[in-house]
């Protein structure tokens, strides 16, 4: 007996069909995860908390104010008094030098103040006596006016009585009118004389003042033998190759004096955050140990080594603060309150809506849809879809953890 072939074309697609759902059980079976074993899987309970997205930092303090050691004056190296990281104060002497030509014209300047001084007292003598001299010169022709000038009434009168000739009355005029030139001169000579002395003393005085200029000169080159740090604080570096004796020319930089009291971080952020980077953004830095935070001061504009250089200024350094020493930290972007979990290895960035796989009352496995919000290395912010309390599972493989 014959079958017939739509019957047996039938029957092939009902095996067909059954084999595809073997199949597909069977890939479901090893997709979904094993409910006998979701209980011992890596998992973390939903909670009111916060998250915060961060940018790494890595650097060093720095000195904001940083001072050069140059000689301003040539010179031979005495003696060495500091070295690179001891502390100084701006009067502390770093190098001593010496110059015979320095020395020398310090005390010619010196010499020549001192001669300038004595001129002028020399000539203020001179002067005063002169003087004096001219003033009793005043007096005494004064006084002979004086007198002729009484002789003169006496004589007008006798002459008036007729007992003297018109002859002796006018030589009493002359002799009266001669005391009166004499006494005017006198006057005249004084007066020329106060110009002279005034002259005089203030070319002295011109001369002193240009001894006085020189000699602060050469003071000013004789204490510039004493390179001192200028300013409080740590010597940064110096010349390692300045021994005693050697000449040291003037305006050649020997190293630097660092504040030490005022420092920042110069830190070093990968390139692929200088989108991100703004002034201003707080900052937490970790100073051996010690946490302060900061503020960003300043963005470098351009990318080297595939890095940006940031500027912070903390705003209270620790005791573990030193200059020169590495420092590391972040950059806080975003840090605020949210409902967060811990970040599972199946969530993947950029996307909103994504599945989560949650522990139910059974303690099964189910999954759920869920509106992310703020997505970091180690955090996810749940905007809906999980509650508080809720636990998810943070890898559907227990092997991928151990």
């Amino acid at each position: 007996m014959e079958i017939p072939q739509d019957r047996i074309h039938k029957n092939s697609n009902i095996k067909l069909f059954i084999s595809t759902l073997m199949v597909l059980g069977v890939v479901m079976l090893f997709l979904l995860p094993n409910h006998s074993e979701s209980n011992h899987l890596p998992s973390a309970f939903v909670e009111d908390g916060r998250i915060a997205e961060k940018i790494p930092i890595f650097g060093h303090l720095k000195a904001e104010t940083e001072r050069s050691i140059i000689p301003k004056i040539s010179g031979t190296v005495v003696n060495k008094h500091f070295r690179p990281g001891d502390i100084v104060e701006p009067d502390s002497v770093i190098l001593t030098l010496s110059n015979i030509n320095v020395d020398q014209e310090f005390v010619e300047a010196n010499m020549l103040l001192m001669s300038a001084e004595a001129n002028i007292k020399e000539l203020e003598s001179e002067l005063l006596s002169q003087q004096r001299k001219l003033r009793n010169q005043i007096s005494m022709t004064e006084s002979q006016l004086a007198l002729a000038n009484v002789e003169l009434e006496a004589k007008e009168k006798l002459f008036k009585d007729k007992i003297i000739s018109q002859l002796d009355l006018k030589k009493a005029q002359l002799v009266a009118k001669q005391a009166k030139l004499e006494a005017q001169l006198a006057k005249e000579e004084a007066q020329d004389f106060e110009q002279l002395r005034l002259a005089k003393l203030a070319v002295a005085n011109a001369r002193r003042e240009q001894a006085n200029a020189r000699l602060d000169v050469a003071r000013t080159n004789k204490e510039n033998l004493l390179i001192s740090a200028g300013m409080k604080g740590v010597i940064q570096n110096l010349d390692s190759h300045i021994k005693v004796g050697e000449w040291l020319d003037s305006g050649k930089s020997l190293g630097s004096v660092a504040q030490s009291d005022a420092l920042y971080a110069e830190v070093k952020v990968i390139a692929s955050y200088a989108s991100s980077l703004e002034k201003g953004q707080q900052v937490i830095l970790n100073i051996k140990g010690e946490f302060a935070e900061g503020e960003v001061t300043h963005i470098e504009p351009n990318v080297v080594d595939n890095q940006i250089q940031v500027y912070v200024k903390p705003r209270e350094l620790p005791n573990t603060a030193r200059l020169n020493i590495e420092v590391s930290g972040n950059i806080i972007l975003v840090d605020k309150h949210a409902v967060v979990v811990s970040r599972p290895d199946y969530v993947e960035s950029g996307q909103a809506i994504q599945g989560l796989w949650v522990f139910d009352e059974h303690g099964e496995l189910v999954k759920r849809e869920a509106h992310l919000g703020l997505i970091t290395k180690d955090q996810i912010e749940i905007i809906s879809g999980l509650m508080p309390g809720e636990r998810v599972a943070l890898t559907l493989s227990g092997e991928s953890h151990g």
